[in-house]
């Protein structure tokens, strides 16, 4: 993130509350500069648009998430199976961050005039998630015998199933019953790594 004098910052975590619950399209520059009591013209000294607000706010929730992704496997020690501890640690952290129900919401309901700037941007958050793993998932399988590379994509691509399945329901159900999507899901996971020779 860069450095932003304390009147920006103030901004940007305004409009970062109001994109998160509101979404690009139910959220305009007047209730920014009314929750942070300043006139709307007063915005367009820091940002020249609406648009270019959002982006800066957007860019801020990438960099944070993708943080929080890299954490969440640094932390697991190898001895348990990949990924998990991000998943788990998904309602939590949907519930307290903003960066993230913003990341997902919008990443899922872009506004329609920067779909493919925002889908571009999803895309590599996703893909951070997908490498995370991919690594994770080698040093997991070293460590209890082979498992072949064409092996170690399909099931990377079945774990990005299970994050788009467990995104999806942070989305349209703000987390309810994540956990037992999140079990069961798991469930087919580990037995399919187990078919494969890796316990």
């Amino acid at each position: 993130m860069k450095e932003r004098s304390p009147a920006v910052e103030r901004v940007c975590i305004a409009a970062l509350s109001r994109f998160a619950k509101f979404g690009y399209e139910g959220t305009s520059l007047s209730h920014i500069a009314d929750d942070i009591g300043i006139r709307k013209a007063s915005l367009y000294t820091h940002f020249s648009s609406k648009d270019a607000l959002f982006k800066e706010v957007f860019s801020d929730a990438l960099a944070i998430e993708n943080a929080f992704v890299t954490e969440c496997f640094a932390l697991e020690n190898g001895r348990t199976q990949p990924g998990f501890k991000y998943c788990s640690d998904l309602a939590q952290r949907y519930r307290e961050s903003d960066h993230m129900r913003l990341l997902v919401r919008v990443g899922y309901l872009p506004p329609a005039h920067l779909f493919d700037e925002i889908n571009e941007t999803a895309t590599d958050y996703l893909s951070v998630i997908s490498d995370c793993y991919t690594h994770a998932l080698r040093r997991w399988a070293a460590s209890r015998g082979t498992l072949p590379e064409n092996d170690v994509a399909m099931f990377t691509q079945a774990y990005m199933g299970i994050v788009d399945g467990l995104h999806v329901k942070l989305v349209y159900t703000n987390g309810e019953e994540l956990t037992v999507r999140l079990n069961a899901l798991w469930r087919v996971l580990t037995d399919s790594l187990r078919l494969s020779g890796m316990e």
